[in-house]
């Protein structure tokens, strides 16, 4: 008897019902928490995730970008971005969003809810907004439905540490790195040159090995010829 099938099907025949009732519930909640589990396991592999953070491409500007870094496709998404503005005495200013299916790794760029082009520029987005608020609900892939909560906070202080990444590689710095890439590049010059000395020192030592040998190989019947005489 090595399984539970085992020791069930002898419970059976010897007549122990007790035994065979308390058998057959243990496997009935063996089996609903191995059915939980997996269903906890599926449901986190198609499991979608949204997430808010700046898209930059060179320059001042920056656009809010929305990307699902989720394990799954998000469906059905309605979505609400709250700008909460610096100023105690604007309201919040709310885009309502549709998205039918937002992929795995899906990332989607929004302008700012202003039609002012300055607030392209991110200094003065992060001067005019304190905070991103991203609501709503989606679903899974199962159909579930999750809920939306995402905050970005503190914009000011964001754009400021981004400033502070920046000035880590000034004008003075930018030259000295060149500098040092000038440095690198004539040392590595300088090794080529040696390279291509000894490589050529290398050829001639090697030629003139092979034209010794040669001259030594036609040489060597007559120097036969010439120990024979003289030893005999």
């Amino acid at each position: 008897m090595n399984t539970l099938t085992d020791i069930y099907h002898w419970l059976a025949a010897a007549n122990s019902g007790e035994w065979i009732v308390l058998l057959t519930a243990g496997l009935l909640i063996v089996g609903w928490f191995t059915v939980r589990e997996m269903t906890k396991t599926r449901a986190a592999q198609v499991y979608p995730r949204l997430a808010m953070d700046f898209w930059r491409e060179g320059g001042p500007g920056a656009f809010l970008e929305i990307s699902n870094v989720g394990l799954g496709a998000a469906l059905n998404a309605n979505l609400t971005l709250t700008f909460y503005p610096a100023d105690p005495n604007k309201s919040p200013i709310r885009q309502e969003l549709r998205v039918d299916i937002f992929h795995k790794a899906e990332r989607r760029i929004y302008a700012p809810p202003e039609d002012a082009q300055d607030l392209v520029y991110f200094e003065n987005f992060a001067r005019a907004y304190k905070k991103i608020v991203l609501t709503g609900t989606m679903e899974d892939a199962f159909g579930k439905s999750i809920e939306v909560n995402e905050t970005v906070e503190n914009l000011s202080g964001y754009y400021k540490a981004r400033q502070s990444a920046q000035q880590l590689y000034s004008d003075s710095d930018l030259k000295k790195t060149e500098k040092h890439i000038d440095e690198i590049s004539r040392s590595l010059k300088d090794i080529e040159k040696h390279l291509q000395l000894h490589t050529a020192t290398a050829r001639q030592v090697l030629h003139e090995k092979i034209i010794w040998s040669r001259r030594l190989k036609k040489a060597r019947p007559k120097l036969w010829k010439f120990l024979i005489k003289k030893i005999f």
